[in-house]
């Protein structure tokens, strides 16, 4: 078999579901601290690939500090040898401990008509059996399709991180108001379950989420309507893939000590639907963000500022939170019990992507350097004046802001016009 190209799939969540579950050597009720109870989690961040050649990656990753649990682990690709864990060779098998880092499983090009499948069997040490299949599209089929989503960034292999999209249907799309039910992207996230927060939270933004349509009743469609104790304020109920394991989430009461529940991606910016709007409210949507005097005041202005720039050919944003370092966390109740720790980070950032004209009916993949305009915004998690308002000091390229998180932020713009998009830093460009 011919060395296969080795592409980064960026464990991309669009076109399909995830798939991920959770093994553990004894109960799972169990709390942090619960004896050292051995616990994995093993996940396939990707079920189903393009045609192109590339590289997926099954991720394992030990819940209670150091795991000596092994995996064994063999692909069954059919009569045809296009999947297996070596570029150069038909390696079919592997076998590893699950604080390794992640497991690389090579694609070959699928130049047929064709869907084709791989069946992943994975076995812990502890006797437990999972599978995991894979599928890969026909040649004919279009392989293009994660372009259109010009916010997301590039992801991040790590043990630490898990990648999510949450999907959600919009209100024009509902079946009872005629339409297929169809599901869209609400938002995605970089979950960091060492600090249980999101790194980053990319999304769309476009007046058919925004719209507060009629059928929204004042006090019941938006959550942030109702009083503040009875907004739907929970953690991820993971009724969508992959699951992000209770070890690593927390019940969201307050935070004390000052600190909001502040939102990545605002309440206001999902008033579609009901259903839309309460998932702004997952955990993993909220930091520990400083309360009265940033996320009311000159981060609430920010949000609305953000909003104000929306165009026809959608705006796309990313919002993310940095440790410049783990000096300070807030103690939270943890799903299973017993409490956790909840990072507080040092700042915030927003960056934003849009076509400058604004209307010309293109992904921003397929646009040159001179349609589009971007700009970063980055905020200390401190306590500003309360008069403070939005203005250029607060603005940064989104080449600065890569800088410091080490994230790479619209990863769908080809690398040339990339580096000049980037480097804008152009206040007068977005009315500041």
């Amino acid at each position: 078999m011919s060395k296969f190209k080795n592409i980064l799939l960026a464990l991309a969540l669009w076109g399909a579901m995830a798939v991920g579950f959770t093994a553990c050597s004894s109960s799972d009720d169990e709390g942090e601290g619960g004896g050292g109870v051995n616990r994995t989690v093993v996940t396939l961040p990707v079920s189903v690939t393009t045609a192109d050649a590339q590289t997926v990656y099954l991720v394992t990753r030990g819940l209670n500090g150091s795991v000596k649990v092994n995996t064994e682990i063999r692909i069954d690709a059919g009569d045809e040898d296009w999947c297996s864990f070596d570029a150069a060779k038909t390696v079919h098998y592997k076998s590893q401990r699950v604080s390794d880092k992640a497991v690389e499983i090579f694609v070959r090009k699928n130049e047929t008509n064709a869907t084709r499948r791989a069946t992943l069997f994975v076995v812990l040490s502890s006797g437990e059996r999972h599978t995991f299949t894979l599928d890969q599209q026909p040649l004919t089929q279009n392989t293009s399709y994660d372009r259109i989503w010009g916010e997301q960034p590039s992801f991040q292999v790590s043990n630490d991180l898990i990648h999510k999209t949450y999907y959600t249907t919009l209100f024009h799309d509902l079946k009872s108001q005629g339409g297929s039910g169809r599901k869209v992207r609400n938002y995605s996230v970089c979950y960091d379950t060492r600090h249980r927060v999101s790194l980053w939270v990319a999304y769309p933004l476009h007046k058919c989420y925004t719209e507060t349509t009629a059928h929204l009743d004042k006090n019941e469609g938006i959550s942030e309507r109702l009083p503040y104790d009875e907004q739907p304020w929970m953690q991820d109920p993971n009724t969508q893939m992959p699951v992000i394991p209770n070890q690593y989430m927390y019940r969201l009461t307050t935070y004390g000590g000052g600190y909001d529940r502040g939102h990545q991606i605002p309440s206001a910016d999902r008033y579609s639907t009901k259903a839309t709007n309460s998932m702004t409210y997952y955990s993993t949507n909220m930091t520990p963000q400083r309360g009265k005097m940033l996320n009311q005041q000159v981060w609430a202005r920010l949000e609305g500022f953000v909003r104000s720039k929306m165009v026809s050919d959608t705006l796309y944003v990313v919002t993310g939170c940095y440790f410049a370092n783990d000096s300070k966390s807030v103690s939270m109740p943890g799903v299973n019990g017993g409490s956790v720790k909840v990072g507080v980070p040092t700042h915030y950032y927003k960056v934003l992507l849009r076509t400058r004209s604004g209307n010309t009916r293109k992904s921003v993949s397929q646009c040159s350097a001179a349609e589009l305009q971007a700009v970063g915004f980055l905020l200390e998690n401190k306590d500003y004046p309360r008069e403070e308002m939005v203005s250029a000091k607060f603005v940064r390229s989104v080449s600065e802001i890569e800088s410091l998180t080490g994230f790479n932020f619209f990863r769908n713009l080809s690398p040339e016009v990339a580096r000049s998009v980037k480097a804008q830093k152009n206040s007068h460009d977005w009315g500041l």
